[in-house]
């Protein structure tokens, strides 16, 4: 079983921020890297620094989940024992690590065309093709290929905690294989921070009802996309927003003039002889929950530059720009060679129209004419 608390932290986050030595260059101009936006969704959590250079939003971050969450709370069913008969895993939260997370601007990714499993299963994309590695995609002989990485992530909470697939590097759901807490995340074989394996929604977890302005609005952003869209949360009645355009495989859609962007969601699932308790028969029914990207990135991966340069404070993919004025950092923290912060709104919202002129006076009548 897992533990619920981390061991303390002894990072100095000042030291780890300012290794990332600002470079020439224009901050981009996506909506998501203003501070006034960065400041309403990212700022938290475990997020030690967030700011876009000219070609990535970067965001560094302890792993934390920015909840309290609970390793021992494992949903049963599917069930509360692996395939060996051994009590389910979500091992002990130990010391928290750097992690600098990238993900491309507008205009420094493109789409594939369709949504589809098979995206991105090249060398191009994953330079060890189908392989139990980072930059491999997931493939099994009885589950198929996926375009997602075996044993990378697919994006990043706006807490800055590491969200993987829903699927394992074995292609099992990682509900059915015994893995997640009821906020879908555990601490890997590796340690460090708990990682998602799914949506994390709950009362207890990253959002929940709460931070809806009403059942029928669209969901929240709820994290980032290595591939560059943004990740959104789930629909909560059919009369919201976006909710009559169906996802694709990769878990997302373009509706609403947001552009292309993912949604966690609630997919039935059945289980799978040979990866759950032995005890618990096939077929059984129970909820699966993607975390956003689901069976595919739907960006191409190719396209991106520099996209598999995991280099740290010598990557020049994750500098900030000189002179930067979008940014947040956390109490204690200073970006290198920032200027002046400019928080404020990029897009308020118009002031009201003023009333219509009303009509002129109308002049008076004249007298009538003499009899």
């Amino acid at each position: 079983m897992g533990g619920t608390t981390g061991t303390p932290d002894t990072n100095d986050w000042a030291d780890e921020v300012g290794k990332f030595k600002c470079k020439e260059c224009t901050q981009a101009s996506d909506s998501r890297c203003s501070s006034f936006y960065l400041d309403s969704v990212v700022a938290g959590g475990g997020v030690k620094a967030a700011f876009c250079n000219d070609a990535n939003l970067v965001i560094v971050s302890d792993g934390s989940p920015g909840f309290t969450p609970n390793l021992e709370d494992i949903p049963n069913p599917p069930g509360s024992f692996d395939s060996d008969g051994n009590a389910c895993k979500t091992r002990i939260w130990s010391t928290a690590k750097p992690i600098v997370h990238k993900i491309p601007v507008e205009g420094k990714y493109t789409l594939y065309e369709t949504g589809d499993r098979l995206n991105n299963q090249n060398t191009d994309s994953f330079p060890s093709g189908a392989a139990d590695a980072e930059d491999g995609y997931l493939s099994s002989a009885s589950r198929g290929s996926y375009g997602l990485p075996t044993r990378g992530a697919v994006g990043v909470s706006v807490k800055g905690q590491i969200i993987f697939p829903v699927f394992n590097n074995r292609a099992e759901l990682t509900p059915e294989a015994c893995e997640v807490d009821s906020c879908n995340e555990h601490v890997g074989g590796g340690g460090g921070s708990p990682h998602l394996h799914g949506d994390p929604w709950g009362s207890h977890c990253l959002y929940s009802e709460a931070n809806y302005t009403s059942v029928d609005a669209h969901p929240p952003v709820i994290g980032f996309a290595l591939d560059g869209p943004s990740i959104y949360g789930r629909h909560l009645s059919e009369s919201a927003p976006g909710y009559d355009v169906a996802l694709d495989a990769c878990g997302g859609h373009d509706e609403g003039g947001r552009g292309y962007h993912y949604h966690s969601q609630v997919k039935a699932a059945r289980t799978d002889e040979g990866v759950t308790e032995p005890t618990l028969s096939s077929g059984v029914e129970y909820p699966a929950f993607p975390p956003g990207v689901d069976e595919c990135y739907r960006g191409n991966l190719a396209s991106i530059e520099g996209f598999w340069d995991k280099a740290g404070d010598k990557d020049t993919y994750s500098l900030p720009c000189c002179g930067s004025t979008h940014y947040w950092v956390a109490d204690g923290i200073t970006i290198d060679g920032a200027g002046v912060r400019d928080a404020s709104n990029p897009n308020p919202s118009p002031p009201p129209s003023p009333p219509p002129p009303s009509p002129p006076f109308p002049p008076p009548s004249p007298p009538p004419s003499p009899p």
